[in-house]
């Protein structure tokens, strides 16, 4: 079978499969509103191009490591700023 990076869609028709027609890399699925399309970076140390979901603002869905990681970096900040609070206050803070 001959693999390939393009997203092909199809459509259940008087019950038969039809190829939808479609211009970008990304559909928009009403019934469960989301959508699918081909997104192209890392995902597990693999490089390539993958098949992700996204929301009706045409956000990528994040996975559970990029969640993880965007938690650790509000955290990171959260302390940044405290951190300045305390010297504004003359309190240099331990690291």
């Amino acid at each position: 079978m001959l693999s390939t990076d393009n997203l092909r869609v199809f459509q259940l028709t008087g019950g038969i499969y039809q190829e939808v027609e479609i211009k970008t890399n990304r559909v928009w699925i009403e019934e469960i509103k989301l959508g699918i399309g081909i997104w192209e970076g890392s995902y597990q140390n693999i490089q390539r191009k993958w098949l992700r979901w996204f929301d009706s603002l045409g956000n990528w869905i994040p996975t559970k490591i990029e969640k993880q990681q965007l938690e650790i970096e509000k955290q990171r900040q959260r302390a940044e700023k405290l951190a300045a609070q305390l010297r504004a206050l003359g309190i240099e803070p331990e690291v």
